[in-house]
């Protein structure tokens, strides 16, 4: 065969590649129970369509000394607090109205004055926020300024490990969690703010906890033991490192605390009697701030409103919950089909922010939406399909109900940012989770958001107290 002859075979090849893919459907050939086939088109045969966002900028993120803002510098305030819809790092709001975060903030302000009480930060989210990652370094830095310490609020039984502080449950104990697609299911709706309940058989039980050597220092602080629980029966008692105390009998929650100058690297919760429902454990420290970290995987976070309404509010107000983060969205795209799907969602997540407006109505609500995620489409890695659609429904939801948005998706880069962070190490080979590295410097991103707006808060306070004062010598 002459090379004449092989030239045109390969020109033909190439020609007849070109007429099919400029013949074959974009969408693709159904092929009934076998999926779709597809063909690339001559862009894609040609071309690498894909840009990828470089995330070196991530490196550069450090725990700068973020600090209370309580000078009325004008010009400085103004320049600091000027909000640029272009940047994508800031907290949105409907109407740009900052006001629905600022009772949150007011008691902010309490607790930093004051020093009496511990004001809660209630953080649900998917397999994102898995481990306490996130939501522990929020906590760190928020104790930081307000005070506080602590792991925050844990389940009885633990699935997955968290790096706060390292627990183990008695053998009797069961778990229940309204979420989840192989979580059993509890015989009521009586789950409480974790959204999941435990119990156990027979007539005592304990919970092992061991403070944690890979958490932050102030997770070791713990002396104040809170135990969450409801439908309880006479002559049950709770005992800890030499101290005891009975629980209330009767259906609603209620809270028993306990009380210590500090706990060993080590101690146990000892449960005697029936079992109640128990809600969560919260280990905490004195007046100031925590964060709880409810991890719910598969979740697209719409399953608050199977939750037994009166008990869910009691318990957040037991609690003294006032900020509600919402981190959801990226276990919704494998099953987003089209527009339609995405409206569906919107209405159900919706629906999910007005119950816990509802329950919760002292607490002020966050909704952070989900990152990057990656997925070969066509043989290259690309931003999940209607990511940014189930994004903006979600950040529609949240504005038409009165809540705040963060947008992770933006913040990390934007479209096709995933692979970035892969690069640098921040983000795992799954391209979908952070690595412990990336979600400390994405929850350094919101924690600034979130004190940039604090400081504004005050500054705006201040200006008006001033203008007041101004008012009443007239």
């Amino acid at each position: 065969m002459t090379p004449k002859k092989v030239l045109l075979f390969v020109l033909l090849c190439l020609g007849l590649l070109c007429g099919v893919s400029l013949l074959f459907p974009k969408d693709g050939v159904t092929m009934g129970n076998m999926g779709t086939l597809r063909f690339m088109s001559l862009s894609q045969l040609f071309l690498d369509t894909v840009t990828y966002k470089d995330a070196s900028f991530a490196l550069d993120i450090k725990r700068d000394s973020l600090f209370i803002r309580d000078s009325l510098n004008i010009a400085d305030s103004l320049k600091i607090f000027h909000n640029d819809p272009k940047d994508s790092s800031r907290i949105k709001y409907p109407d740009q109205h900052k006001e629905v975060l600022y009772p949150f903030f007011a008691a902010l302000d309490s607790v930093r004055e004051h020093k009496k009480s511990l004001l809660r930060v209630i953080h649900y989210g998917d397999s994102q926020i898995e481990g306490d990652r996130i939501s522990g370094y929020l906590r760190d830095r928020l104790q930081e300024l307000f005070g506080g310490s602590g792991a925050g609020l844990v389940p009885a039984v633990q699935p997955i490990g968290a790096s706060s502080v390292f627990q183990s449950a008695s053998e009797n104990w069961t778990r229940y969690a309204v979420f989840g697609t192989t979580e059993q299911k509890a015989p009521h709706k009586r789950y409480g703010a974790m959204l999941a309940v435990c119990s156990y058989s027979g007539n005592s039980a304990s919970i092992r906890f061991s403070k944690s050597n890979i958490g932050y220092e102030r997770n070791k602080d713990i002396t104040a033991v809170r135990v969450y629980y409801g439908k309880c029966a006479e002559g049950v008692s709770i005992s800890l490192n030499g101290k005891s105390a009975d629980l209330k009998a009767g259906d609603g929650v209620n809270v028993i605390k306990l009380s210590f100058e500090s706990l060993p690297n080590s101690f146990t919760l000892q449960f005697n009697g029936p079992s109640p429902d128990v809600y969560g454990i919260a280990l905490d420290g004195g007046a100031g701030v925590t964060v709880d970290n409810v991890p719910m995987r598969g979740s697209a976070g719409t399953r608050f409103t199977m939750v037994e309404k009166s008990g869910y509010g009691r318990m957040m107000s037991l609690m003294n919950t006032r900020l509600i983060l919402m981190e959801f969205g990226g276990n919704m795209l494998p099953s987003v089909g089209g527009p339609k799907s995405v409206e569906k969602y919107k209405a159900e997540f919706k629906a999910q922010l007005e119950y816990l407006k509802a329950v919760a109505p002292e607490a002020s609500i966050i909704t952070i939406g989900p990152a990057d995620m990656s997925k070969r489409v066509n043989g290259q890695l690309q931003t999940w399909p209607y990511l940014e659609e189930v994004r903006t429904a979600l950040k529609e939801a949240s504005f038409e109900t009165g809540c705040g948005f963060w947008d992770m998706y933006a913040a990390m880069g934007g479209r096709n940012s995933m692979p970035g962070w892969v690069k640098q190490r921040l983000a795992g080979p799954d391209y979908i989770h952070f690595t412990r590295d990336g979600a400390e410097r994405i929850a350094e991103i919101f924690t600034k958001a979130l004190i940039d707006d604090y400081n504004e808060y005050r500054f705006r306070k201040q200006m008006k107290d001033l203008q007041t004062q101004a008012d009443s010598k007239k």
